[in-house]
């Protein structure tokens, strides 16, 4: 969907830690968020912070290679 359409903003939503988008295309408009290099930092920092046992991330093969690199 978005390789086919128009993202129109990006956003950095603090209470949700997540990057927030809008996206256009001819059949579709509307919102969807996507995991960021940001979204994991924010995650294992919280962890870190809190002392927590270890991480669970779910089907991180479908976003960027480049997210491992926070591993």
């Amino acid at each position: 969907m978005v390789s086919s359409g128009h993202i129109n903003t990006m956003d950095w939503d603090k209470s949700e830690c997540e990057h927030l988008y809008e996206i256009e295309t001819e059949a579709i408009k509307g919102k969807a968020t996507y995991p960021t290099r940001k979204f994991f930092k924010e995650r294992l920092d919280y962890c870190q912070m809190n002392n927590l046992a270890g991480v669970a991330i779910w089907d991180v093969a479908q976003g960027l290679e480049s997210f491992l690199d926070e591993f």
